[in-house]
């Protein structure tokens, strides 16, 4: 049943049945439609292709003239049905749909945060900037949340949720540990993923030997730095990890100007 809940034909055949009693009930003796502007659903000839694309891809076969007429009708009442839904909202009301929309909108986001490939100049600077990040660690300071057990999406919903977090009093203050004591409590693995996390950035679930572990690093002592060739491959991969992330939060930062947040108690 589920599953059936789920299939976007059903979604519009459920729009459809809800705007047809919507209309049903309040239709009234009002002029000729022919009398009000009507809203244009444009179907354009690259859209027509991408229609008989998709059916050849899908059927293996190319689709006659009746069949295209129908592909367009098709499409032309999803855009009819969509418009009319946003019109009464609907898809507020529905959590896969919001759902499917946000993760449209962190796509593009994301998608908008590419970069061209650093150069040796940048990353050496970056290497400089965060000669602490990759040196070698005798005590680690660090706030730690603990999960026995979480799925690959509740790893993700979690993330996501305390990436944004600009206070860590929620989790678990672990001071001056060293890697012995560090060993000793959470395992080996976690203690060797350790050693490779930059300060003051969220990690992802990290095992250890009673579950899952987010790590948000707050300051180390080292002994003596790592060369530059021997962490190149983790420079690389942290600077482009914060570039993004400052891309991806400078264009959310100026999408939300756009907006007023207000609070109602």
């Amino acid at each position: 049943m589920k599953n059936i809940i789920k299939e976007p034909l059903v979604h519009f055949l459920v729009i459809g049945a809800v705007l047809y009693l919507f209309y049903t009930l309040n239709a009234t003796d009002k002029p000729s439609s022919n009398a009000v502007q009507k809203q244009k659903i444009i179907i354009t000839q690259s859209k027509i292709r991408q229609l008989k694309k998709n059916f050849t891809q899908e059927f293996a076969q190319t689709p006659s003239k009746t069949i295209t007429q129908l592909l367009i009708e098709q499409e032309a009442t999803k855009e009819i049905l969509l418009n009319e839904a946003y019109k009464l909202q609907l898809y507020k009301e529905d959590k896969e749909i919001q759902k499917l929309l946000l993760q449209k909108m962190h796509f593009i986001l994301n998608a908008a945060t590419k970069q061209k490939e650093p150069t040796q100049k940048k990353l050496l600077t970056y290497y400089q900037k965060h000669l602490k990040d990759y040196s070698k660690r005798s005590a680690i300071s660090f706030y730690d949340i603990h999960f026995a057990q979480l799925s690959k999406e509740q790893r993700k919903t979690f993330y996501k949720l305390a990436a944004r977090l600009k206070d860590f009093q929620a989790f678990q203050q672990l001071k001056e540990q060293t890697q012995q004591e560090i060993q000793e409590r959470f395992g080996s693995l976690f203690l060797t993923r350790m050693q490779r996390l930059p300060k003051e950035v969220l990690s992802h679930a990290i095992p250890s030997k009673d579950g899952l572990e987010f790590v948000y690093i707050t300051d180390y002592r080292v002994t003596e730095p790592y060369p530059f060739e021997d962490v190149e491959d983790r420079v690389y991969q942290d600077y482009l990890q914060a570039q993004k992330k400052m891309l991806y939060d400078k264009m959310l930062s100026s999408i939300k100007k756009s907006y007023d947040i207000e609070i109602i108690k």
